[in-house]
C-alpha cells in the first residue's frame, strides 16, 4: 500500500483521528486549494463591494409578498456583507428609496386600508 492509504488509515475514526498524522502533500494540496478560491473569488475586492452598493442601491422591485421577502432577505444580506468589510452603507435616505421600491408594488395592489396604514406610517415618522 502507498502513502495515500497511510493517510487514510491515520484519518480512520476508529483508531483515532490525529491532525498532525496528515501526510506533508495533502497538507500542500489545502493550501494551493485555498489559494486558487481565494484568488478566484477575492472576497472583499472591489468587484464584490461593487456587486453589494449595487444591490443596496438598486434591489429588485416585486409585486408578489413572497418575492418581496427573499429580496428583502437579499437586501439585509448586502446591508450586513457591507458592514463585514468595513465599508460606509449609502445614505439613509438612498436605503430608505431602496427598501421602499421593494415593497411598494406589494402595498399598492392591497386594499385601500393597507395603503392608508402606510401613508400614515411614513407621515407619522416623517419619512419621504
Amino acid at each position: 500500500m502507498g502513502e495515500s492509504s497511510c493517510a487514510c488509515q491515520h484519518a480512520n475514526p476508529s483508531k483515532g483521528y490525529h491532525p498532525g498524522a496528515w501526510s506533508a502533500g495533502v497538507q500542500d494540496e489545502i493550501q494551493v486549494i485555498l489559494f486558487v478560491l481565494l484568488k478566484t473569488f477575492s472576497p472583499g475586492a472591489a468587484d464584490e463591494k461593487t456587486s453589494v452598493l449595487d444591490r443596496l442601491r438598486n434591489p429588485v422591485p416585486c409585486s408578489k409578498p413572497e418575492s418581496a421577502l427573499a429580496e428583502l432577505q437579499k437586501f439585509w444580506d448586502a446591508l450586513r456583507r457591507c458592514n463585514e468589510m468595513g465599508m460606509a452603507p449609502p445614505d439613509v435616505t438612498v436605503l430608505y428609496a431602496a427598501l421602499r421600491s421593494i415593497f411598494i408594488n406589494v402595498i399598492q395592489q392591497q386594499g385601500s386600508n393597507l395603503q392608508m396604514r402606510w401613508m400614515q406610517l411614513e407621515n407619522a415618522l416623517g419619512l419621504p
